[in-house]
């Protein structure tokens, strides 16, 4: 009887213990931490700047294992978090605090906390504040691009600094510190405006320029501020490049090269270009368009790179006086 039942049993034990494993393997829930923020971007809005901005994260443990977090660091040195790790039991919710500190700081602000958690889906996060910090006294614009400069009618650039606490303020000093520029000040009647007008000093030579503005001020927290002033200053006719470099392949290759001729302020008419040739390299296709807007553009096309052409040059004809002919020299590498 014993004999015949224990097959029975065996299977039945069998089957039992599959379905029971079955079972464990179905269960819904897989035993971890898990991680949740309801709010992990928060804006703050509009601060002074100066002020301290603080924020409470609220970080759940919604799993069924201890959630461990390290690592707690931020992107930038004015961003402070309270703590650099929390341990956050199953089914507990914890506060991560974060500080700004926005003295100094003007504009966007886009600040971002990180850290790591054994959480399996979420090993690395991140939470972010966001608002804007506003300086006691506004500067516009912060860089000065006076663009390309006419020798013959050189225009002033304006910096505008207004009070947006409404609380009147003088200008103490606004010099260049390379002295490249003059610069002049007019306050409002009531101080709460301020222009400070840049002009450009007659430079020597051609290219582009640069100077800045130190601005300092009654208001004790909008103390010295610094703003960049560019321009370009060219007269005549530029090639650019200036050179054509070409380098000498194993395999043959087909290139092409472009130049841009452009004509500036101090020209008696609109710069036209006649007519371009390379010297020595007469069968070679060169293609002339009037870009109108950003001057002449010359397409050296489909030609393959020979020894021959070194030390040779492109020669291009203008309507410009002392600008009649323009010779681009070409440079062959190996």
């Amino acid at each position: 009887m014993s004999t015949s039942l224990s097959p029975l049993i065996s299977r039945q034990t069998r089957f039992h213990f599959w379905l029971l494993f079955a079972l464990l393997l179905l269960r819904p829930g897989v035993s971890a931490p898990q991680i949740r923020i309801d709010e992990p971007q928060v804006l703050f809005g509009e601060k002074k700047t100066g002020e301290m901005v603080q924020h409470s994260f609220q970080l759940q443990n919604s799993g069924d294992r201890v959630l461990n977090i390290r690592n707690i660091r931020a992107s930038c040195g004015c961003t402070t978090p309270g703590t650099r790790s929390l341990q956050i039991q199953p089914g507990e919710t914890k506060e991560l605090p974060v500080v700004i500190d926005l003295k100094g700081r003007s504009g966007k602000q886009h600040q971002v906390v990180t850290f790591t958690t054994n959480d399996p889906e979420n090993s690395t996060v991140s939470v972010t504040l966001s608002g804007e910090a506003t300086p006691p006294i506004s500067i516009n614009p912060r860089t000065l691009n006076l663009g390309q400069i006419n020798p013959d009618n050189i225009q002033a650039g304006e910096i505008t600094l207004v009070s947006t606490t409404q609380e009147s303020f003088d200008v103490t000093k606004a010099v260049a510190n390379k002295n490249r520029v003059s610069v002049s000040v007019e306050p409002s009647p009531d101080k709460k405006t301020t222009i400070i007008r840049v002009t450009p000093k007659e430079n020597p030579g051609e290219g582009q320029f640069t100077d800045v503005i130190v601005i300092e001020t009654t208001h004790p927290e909008a103390k010295k501020e610094r703003v960049l002033v560019m321009w370009q200053n060219y007269t005549g006719v530029t090639v650019t490049p200036s050179s054509v470099n070409l380098v000498l392949a194993e395999q043959p290759q087909l290139l092409n090269r472009y130049l841009m001729v452009k004509g500036y302020p101090g020209l008696e008419k609109p710069l036209t270009v006649t007519d371009v040739e390379w010297v020595g390299q007469e069968q070679l296709e060169i293609e002339l368009t009037n870009t109108k807007r950003f001057g002449w553009r010359i397409h050296l096309k489909n030609f393959e790179p020979t020894q021959e052409m070194a030390d040779s040059f492109i020669r291009i004809q203008t309507n410009a006086e002392e600008y009649e002919v323009i010779e681009v020299p070409v440079n062959v590498l190996q």
